[in-house]
């Protein structure tokens, strides 16, 4: 299965903030809205002043396929904010068997693992409309950081390419351990000189954590990426050197995520973990499509993480 959705593109990623699309803030809000008022954006945050936020809130009212939240402060000064999300579940709006097959297919089982239950859940679209972004620790448990809200869900909610929110969610450690394996530690030092925008350092708060951030080169000048999911192209090569150094570590243990077919053929039963199901089909290499016991859909799966029952 392949993930691709109308709501997903890198259009949505350059109206993530920052001063990357060379529009005024007037002109991105209202950017924004249209997408919403074409279904071509699941979600978005209309900020700025009171005139020109109440202005795109009334575009908005009549459609009936959208849900606003009420107007509240804003980031700075007399500025307010409010938040508009599509009607319906992520469901109804996303194939999230394929979105769960594109993280588990690069080791992120845990994430794959949470989108399954995000989707079984029944979770809305407008369920985020208080609580979106991952990066927000306010409303976050302080003795849970990582709870709630993750990067993966913010990212698709934003419309956001997979590719940019997947080497997000390699780049932070904020997974809820519960899911299962922390996030693999992407090295941006190592990669910084082949990308095409530089790096910088934002101190995280609180703590002593120090969180990188992209800028790009706009107009001559270095700007920011507010949301620091990046485009497609330094996407891939974040994710490349992410899985590079997984594929070392899994040598260095003796246990390569990719190998050869075990002896496994579709119909046999299989056990991950306490885990048990049935082998449906072999696609990728060094993967098989399993359906385990008492779920709706197959996942893939590592062959070195599955063996016969």
């Amino acid at each position: 299965m392949t993930f691709s959705s109308p709501m997903v593109s890198s259009d949505n990623l350059m109206l993530s903030g920052g001063e990357i699309n060379n529009l005024t803030d007037s002109q991105e809000m209202n950017e924004i809205a249209n997408r919403m008022i074409a279904m071509k954006k699941p979600f978005g945050q209309i900020v700025g002043s009171p005139a020109m936020v109440n202005r795109i809130r009334h575009k908005l009212a009549p459609h009936t396929h959208l849900v606003l939240s009420p107007n509240r402060k804003g980031y700075a000064g007399k500025e307010i904010q409010f938040t508009v999300a599509q009607k319906g579940t992520l469901n109804q709006h996303f194939d999230m068997a394929a979105l769960s097959d594109f993280y588990s297919d690069y080791g992120l089982d845990g994430v794959a693992r949470h989108i399954q239950s995000t989707a079984q859940s029944g979770k809305r679209i407008s369920d985020y409309l208080h609580d979106w972004d991952w990066q927000d620790k306010t409303t976050k448990p302080p003795d849970r950081p990582w709870a709630g809200v993750q990067p993966w869900e913010t990212g698709l909610i934003l419309g956001f390419p997979i590719e940019s929110t997947l080497s997000r969610v390699y780049q932070v450690e904020d997974i809820d351990p519960k899911w299962g394996e922390k996030v693999p530690r992407w090295n941006p030092k190592k990669e910084e000189e082949k990308m095409k925008h530089k790096m910088f350092r934002m101190q995280k708060k609180p703590g002593n954590k120090w969180l990188v951030m992209p800028q790009m080169k706009v107009n001559g000048r270095w700007v920011s990426m507010a949301m620091g999911y990046v485009p497609i192209v330094d996407a891939k090569r974040i994710i490349a050197s992410a899985q590079e150094d997984i594929e070392k570590r899994a040598k260095r243990h003796n246990n390569p995520r990719r190998r050869q077919n075990p002896g496994l053929k579709v119909g046999d039963r299989v056990v991950e973990g306490s885990r048990k199901g049935k082998v449906v089909a072999f696609h990728t290499k060094g993967t098989v499509d399993v359906l385990f016991d008492g779920m709706d859909y197959p996942i893939r799966r590592q062959l070195g993480t599955v063996r016969k029952a």
